[in-house]
Order: structure tokens, then sequence, then C-alpha cells
């Protein structure tokens, strides 16, 4: 098996890698076949001349946890989750299994209370990235709400995990890096958002 999956950034736009940072990456993949597979990715990394940064990017995910979906039955998940300053969204992936048929975000509160800016059908094995150009613009808002629906098949209950089990996830990039806020959802409608580490 064979293929290429790019993500770049419009001009100006970069992230930063401390000296002391490294990059960890966790992959898992769907096996359409009945056979074992071995599939050793390489990956390719480029850098650019920090004086040609106009928006320096910061790294985000959106995570629900905790979550189970009994056996043959549908499951919808929302977090609502508060920020503390605006943020400019670059790109998001929403990362589902195949279970998946919906992944959506919208704005919490403020003007634009409850109007969806990613409305996906959650599980793509081709990929889902989006971008927005300008960028989405948060400004007025008190923070977002994010879920994932599934839609259940098997025998068996589904948690959070791989193989047959399932993740609503979503990663992505904004500015400014100090406002790139993670969030983790769970069942009982809390959710803990956390920001970024200082940069020397």
């Amino acid at each position: 098996f064979e293929g290429t999956e790019w993500r770049t950034f419009p001009d100006g736009m970069g992230f930063p890698i401390g000296d002391d940072w490294e990059i960890v990456l966790r992959m898992h993949y769907l096996n359409p076949t009945q056979e074992e597979l071995e599939l050793p990715p390489i990956y390719q990394w480029y850098t650019i001349d920090e004086d040609t940064v106009t928006h320096l990017l910061g790294p985000f995910v959106w995570r629900y946890a905790d979550f189970e979906i009994p056996p043959h039955s549908e499951l919808t998940v929302e977090a609502d989750c508060p920020t503390v300053a605006p943020t400019f969204i670059v790109d998001m992936m929403p990362h589902m299994h195949k279970l998946g048929t919906r992944f959506f975000a919208s704005f919490s509160g403020g003007p634009k209370d409850g109007e969806l800016f990613l409305d996906t059908p959650g599980y793509n094995p081709d990929g889902l990235i989006f971008s927005f150009e300008p960028a989405l613009d948060t400004t007025g808002a008190d923070g977002f709400r994010f879920g994932c629906t599934w839609d259940k098949t098997l025998d068996k209950s589904i948690v959070e995990g791989t193989g047959d089990n399932e993740m609503c996830m979503l990663f992505g990039y904004a500015y400014p890096y100090e406002s790139a806020w993670s969030a983790m959802g769970v069942p009982d409608g809390a959710c803990l958002v956390v920001g970024l580490p200082e940069r020397d």
C-alpha cells in the first residue's frame, strides 16, 4: 500500500519546535484486507525562516473521552468548552473510526451561539482536513461545542480505543500561539481546557 498526505499552511504561518522539544507521532490504520500488513511510515518535515512568520501557529486537539456505545445502537456525545481569549483557527482534522457518522463543532455563547463551523460525515478513509482562508475568527464567542455521532452495528459495547473501538478527536492549528486551546470533554458534561506551554 502506498499513499501520501501533506499538511501545508498559508504563507507566513508556521508553528515552533523548541530546542528541547520532540515530535511524537502515534499512528493507527484501518486494514481493509484479511491479511496482516506491516506499514513503515516515512515522514518529511520542512522548516521556514522565522523572520517570514507573520502568524505563529499553535497545535491543538479536542477529545471526547470515556464514552461507551451499547450494542446495536446510535450514540451522540457533545462537550461545551469555555475559553478565555479569541482564537483564529487555520485548519481542522476530525478523527473517528468506521462507525463514525458525524463530527460537528459550533460556537458557544455570543452572537454566533450554536452556529456550526464544522459538520462532517465523521469517518472517511481518505482523510478529512478542513482549511479556513481567512482563518475562522472565534472573537465574541464564550467558547466552542464539539461532538460525535456513531451508528453502532456490532454485538458488543464500544469504548474509546483502537481496533473495533472508536475515537472522537479533532486536531488543528490556530493563532495566536497562546490561544490554541486544547480540550477534553467527558460524559458528565465537564470540559477541561488547557493552553500550550510558554515559549522560551
